[in-house]
């Protein structure tokens, strides 16, 4: 079964959020900020995402794993409920490199607060926080081996998924 998980519309980011913890908005926004020393600011561009959120009347973990779900199209058609379905679709293929421990998502929900709060402070002030691409430290070097092992677990994981539909 093939997802479309990249609506052409986009996300919030507070429905992902929430859709992996159910945290308030409060405690999400405490997450992304952490107390740095442009919280103003910071918040000031976090507003929209919070606002789509209210506006869209989404504030537990079920109302946002149900919009997401109902936002991710299907290559067939299925009986599963969408908050199943987007379940599934962040467990398996947001962030993928961020193991989920126990059912739970909160390294995947840490890191994305970790990104969110890095792009945003570039976007405030992008000499300062942007990294390097080219610096060899920034290199992420991997063997054929293992990258193969990778695409054929990706692959085995799909198929798995298939057949228990």
């Amino acid at each position: 079964m093939k997802h479309n998980v990249f609506p052409k519309d986009g996300l919030p980011v507070f429905v992902l959020f929430k859709a992996m913890s159910g945290l308030s908005d409060k405690e999400i926004t405490n997450l992304i900020l952490r107390n740095t020393e442009r919280n103003m600011e910071l918040f000031k561009l976090l507003l929209p995402s919070i606002e789509q959120c209210v506006d869209l009347n989404i504030q537990s973990e079920i109302n946002a794993l149900e919009f997401i779900g109902r936002r991710i199209t299907l290559s067939k058609e299925t009986t599963k409920h969408p908050a199943s379905i987007a379940y599934d679709v962040i467990y398996n293929s947001v962030l993928t490199h961020v193991p989920v421990v126990n059912d739970s998502f909160y390294a995947k929900m840490f890191y994305l607060a970790f990104m969110v709060r890095r792009l945003l402070l570039s976007h405030i002030d992008p000499d300062n926080h942007i990294d390097n691409r080219d610096f060899y430290g920034n290199k992420r070097l991997e063997l054929a081996g293992s990258l193969i092992g990778l695409v054929f677990e990706d692959a085995f994981k799909r198929y798995n998924s298939s057949i228990m539909v």
